[in-house]
Order: structure tokens, then C-alpha cells, then sequence
């Protein structure tokens, strides 16, 4: 499975491109993500702020904290927010 956003009419997805093979060297990859819709650039670059803060950082951890699903944004802890029908998740590191 691939890691996506979605927001009303758009879309964004965690990809992994192979960009070259040395004769020394095993494959060479590079992550992102690829975004569609009006808010397909934002998605995807919300995508890659994530990446960018594991890739330095690996031993953090995350913590998620669940509200229920009518909680305000103010009463909500930082983090990136992933709304559900019936909760509202938090992910901070």
C-alpha cells in the first residue's frame, strides 16, 4: 500500500522512482509524491514534509492522539491532522 491524501476533488500519493543502477552500486530510488485536483500540489507537499521530517530523524518517534471527530481545530495538539468520520487523529514527532 502507498500512503495518499485526499481532499475533496484531490489527490496526492507517496511514490518511488528508480533513478539509476551503477555497475558498483544496487539500485538508486527517490521518494515523493505526486499530487491531482486544485489541491493536488499542497497534498503532495504535505506528503514530502513528512518524509523530510523522518528522513533526518529516523529514531523519532510518532505520537498519535485521537479526539472525537466534532473537536475543534484550537482544542486539537500540534501536529498534521487526519480527519475520519468518527475521530480525529494528530501525528506529531
Amino acid at each position: 500500500l502507498s500512503p495518499a491524501l485526499v481532499e475533496a476533488d484531490s489527490l496526492a500519493y507517496l511514490t518511488l522512482e528508480r533513478t539509476a543502477q551503477g555497475a558498483d552500486t544496487g539500485p538508486r530510488f527517490r521518494l515523493g509524491a505526486v499530487g491531482y485536483g486544485t489541491a493536488g500540489a499542497d497534498l503532495a507537499e504535505r506528503i514530502c514534509a513528512q518524509i523530510r521530517a523522518w528522513s533526518p530523524a529516523r529514531t523519532a518517534e510518532p505520537v498519535v492522539t485521537a479526539y472525537p471527530a466534532d473537536t475543534p481545530d484550537s482544542d486539537l495538539a500540534d501536529g498534521s491532522v487526519i480527519d475520519r468520520p468518527s475521530v480525529r487523529l494528530v501525528i506529531a514527532y
